[in-house]
């Protein structure tokens, strides 16, 4: 009935990517709706989640865009981060990171609870369109885009790969030239090109 007065149902769906417990409701639901919006898509309230949760959880996501359904991210910061192990901001990279390896140019929303004052920077950055779809390399995974590239790292171990560019490029977390990525368990960077040779 929505659809036929030109209107889309996105329903706020807030029960658990992260195991197969509510298959069955998740398969009865996206026969009724035209998207699911989810809160704190590959975090909690004090933390973030990690293998195997985390791939679970994306592929439940990369699963709803196969259906043809919009998949809509929303980062809601209610939450006080002084007692957590993650801050804020690494909490938003590692979130908004995981979106963009499975981001959707039609489908995939994302959405901040945020005053403009503290609307990440991130969001400006000049990516482009992506090159092709995620893919695996040891403890990370990788996206790459016209203009750089999407990193993140969901295990508990640190992933260090060396990028076999001829220049260096920026890790936007650090704001230095790197030509090896470095992360630490359950993070996430944005890699820009440079000019610089590697010497």
């Amino acid at each position: 009935a929505l659809n036929s007065e030109g209107y889309v149902l996105i329903v706020n769906a807030t029960i658990g990517y992260y195991d197969d417990t509510y298959q069955r409701d998740w398969g009865r639901l996206t026969k009724s709706v035209d998207g699911l919006m989810k809160e704190w898509g590959v975090r909690y309230s004090s933390g973030l989640y990690g293998n195997p949760y985390w791939e679970s959880i994306v592929r439940y996501h990369e699963k709803n865009l196969r259906k043809g359904l919009y998949d809509w991210w929303l980062f809601s910061a209610f939450s006080s981060y002084s007692k957590h192990p993650f801050t804020k901001h690494e909490h938003f990279m590692y979130e908004y990171c995981s979106f963009l390896l499975i981001r959707h140019k039609e489908l995939s929303l994302y959405g901040m609870l945020e005053t403009k004052q503290n609307w990440p920077k991130e969001f400006n950055l000049p990516l482009g369109e992506p090159l092709g779809s995620r893919y695996q390399k040891q403890n990370c995974w990788f996206r790459d885009f016209q203009h750089g590239k999407v990193v993140v790292n969901p295990s508990d171990e640190n992933c260090r790969l060396s990028l076999n560019s001829k220049t260096y490029m920026l890790d936007w977390s650090t704001k230095k030239k790197v030509v090896v990525v470095n992360l630490k368990p359950k993070s996430a960077t944005i890699l820009l090109p440079t000019s610089y040779p590697v010497e």
